[in-house]
């Protein structure tokens, strides 16, 4: 690799790994059926401007719940009393990978377990999304 070239390469032991594979179908039918309360209860406004400016929401909405249930699978917690859904949110700008942005409530619990970086992947075909989370 050539000097001065950027990676997501880190140094240093993993804190944590998760994993999350969301039926995209199923998915789809949950948001129609529970509908915006649902959508507001999980999702942050811009991840709601994000998956609603692409031709197929449900499939964009899938991937950032499968990343939020990874990320908290990854420190251990799941969803309940210490990350919440709305503690992680998923950002995508200009056709870069995504990031994870963590509240202030998560980003203590990120310094009470010496953890400096989230990093996450999501995939999707046409039937599945799953997302990957490392904690370093």
């Amino acid at each position: 690799m050539k000097r001065g070239t950027k990676t997501n390469n880190f140094n240093g032991p993993v804190a944590g790994m998760g994993i999350d594979i969301v039926d995209i179908p199923r998915f789809r039918k949950i948001l129609a059926s529970r509908g915006k309360r649902f959508i507001d209860r999980i999702f942050l406004p811009g991840e709601k401007k994000y998956c609603r400016a692409k031709a197929r929401p449900w499939i964009h909405y899938a991937g950032r719940f499968a990343a939020k249930e990874a990320v908290a699978k990854a420190f251990g917690t799941g969803i309940g009393g210490k990350i919440s859904w709305r503690d992680i949110e998923i950002i995508s700008a200009d056709l870069k990978a995504p990031v994870v942005k963590l509240s202030l409530r998560a980003q203590k619990l990120a310094r009470q377990r010496r953890i400096r970086r989230v990093f996450i992947s999501i995939s999707h075909t046409r039937a599945y999304t799953t997302a990957a989370a490392l904690l370093a």
